[in-house]
């Protein structure tokens, strides 16, 4: 399993159902349950933290971010990432 930023691990697990038709789900499992995110396109994240769009697909790729996937669509947590990307920098003084 990938670490995340929070320090737990977190699995995709991908589950078929006949009664979906084949439809494939997602279902992630987590160390903390949030409630309610607030999932947003790749391009509307990008922008909010001045990257790119292929920055954020090669975080979600590598574990440092979460995708959900909704529908073909790909989304991410703004909260999430501004855990997982925004890094105090140590000052000197």
């Amino acid at each position: 399993m990938a670490p995340t930023c929070d320090g737990g691990t977190s699995a995709l697990t991908f589950l078929s159902s006949a009664n979906a038709r084949g439809a494939i789900q997602m279902a992630t499992h987590s160390s903390i349950d949030r409630g309610p995110r607030s999932l947003v396109s790749l391009a509307v994240a990008a922008d909010r933290f001045g990257i790119s769009i292929k920055t954020l697909r090669r975080r979600i790729s590598d574990g440092t971010v979460h995708g959900y996937r909704v529908g073909r669509l790909v989304r991410v947590d703004l909260e999430e990432l501004s855990e997982c990307l925004v890094v105090e920098i140590p000052t000197v003084g």
